[in-house]
């Protein structure tokens, strides 16, 4: 009694069970970090993708359309593009759709061939100076002389054919014929210059060189031909009247380029040759013939054989 007592507490229970518990909820937190993290960078990525996907697909047929290349990858899409989320990128899409369908249709209303020249020649400003050109300047046209193979086709008697049947069924003869010729024409490495009314002008080596142009000129007239032929019959079987085309056909020398106005221009041919092609098609009718072809057409032929 009187004396004092010393009590001794272990508290190690109680201190490892807060360590412990501190520890564990600090890997616990570290671990929501992390994984928030993680999560975080996965959304961005996945936004990013999102957003840069479209933008990519997008360059990517930006790039197609200024070298004039209309195909799509599929038959069931039109365009490679996959429409965004984003309403903006969207827009955008949208906008250049238009846009590339306005061009495919105005890059028919001229050869592509030379659109395509066109369009390499703006892309390449340093090659003005060392090669002809597509441009009009307010003082000249550029041109360039070549040797080329010349092609004037004309349907027999066409006027009489326009008063046989109505005009809506003389125009959708005509859209068939022109289809199945200038699908020969591009088979053979030429170029459809203009339609007039009836008439074809076609040629080769210009604007892009042919090798052996006057070679494919000659066999694009023999199957041009042999297809007509198989489209008679079907028209005939169609009540519409038997169409028979005379071809002339030259090689020399023309002027190739631009030419018009400022406002207004087009890709046309200037020279002599020209009136041969158009003259050996006239003769057709006094020799009954269907094709005639100049000597000079049958010399670059020979010299290639």
């Amino acid at each position: 009694p009187g004396g004092f007592y010393v009590a001794v507490i272990d508290r190690r229970d109680v201190v490892n069970r807060d360590h412990a518990y501190n520890m564990y909820l600090d890997i616990f937190v570290a671990a929501i970090f992390i994984f928030g993290t993680l999560l975080m960078n996965c959304s961005m990525q996945s936004f990013a993708y999102k957003l840069s996907s479209p933008l990519k697909r997008l360059a990517v047929e930006m790039q197609k359309v200024s070298n004039l290349d209309f195909s799509s990858r599929s038959k069931r899409r039109q365009t490679g593009m996959v429409p965004s989320k984003f309403y903006e990128i969207f827009d955008i899409q949208l906008q250049f759709l238009r846009m590339q369908a306005a061009l495919k249709s105005f890059a028919k209303f001229m050869p592509e061939s030379v659109v395509q020249l066109h369009f390499q020649t703006l892309k390449a400003p340093e090659a003005r100076l060392t090669q002809p050109h597509l441009s009009l300047s307010s003082t000249s046209a550029q041109v360039e002389l070549k040797v080329v193979t010349l092609l004037f086709s004309d349907i027999k008697s066409f006027t009489t054919l326009c008063e046989s049947i109505p005009a809506e069924k003389m125009c959708l003869l005509l859209n068939e014929y022109f289809e199945a010729m200038c699908a020969i024409v591009e088979h053979h490495g030429g170029t459809v210059i203009e339609f007039i009314g009836d008439a074809m002008l076609v040629v080769w080596n210009i604007p892009f060189p042919v090798h052996n142009h006057a070679e494919h000129c000659a066999r694009f007239a023999i199957e041009a031909q042999h297809e007509l032929s198989e489209l008679r019959t079907i028209w005939i079987e169609r009540g519409l009247p038997s169409v028979e085309v005379r071809m002339g056909i030259h090689t020399g020398l023309v002027y190739a380029g631009i030419l018009g106005s400022s406002a207004r221009f087009k890709y046309g041919l200037l020279g002599e040759s020209l009136n041969v092609a158009s003259y050996l098609e006239e003769a057709n009718k006094r020799y009954h013939t269907d094709v005639i072809v100049s000597a000079g057409t049958v010399a670059h032929i020979k010299m290639f054989q």
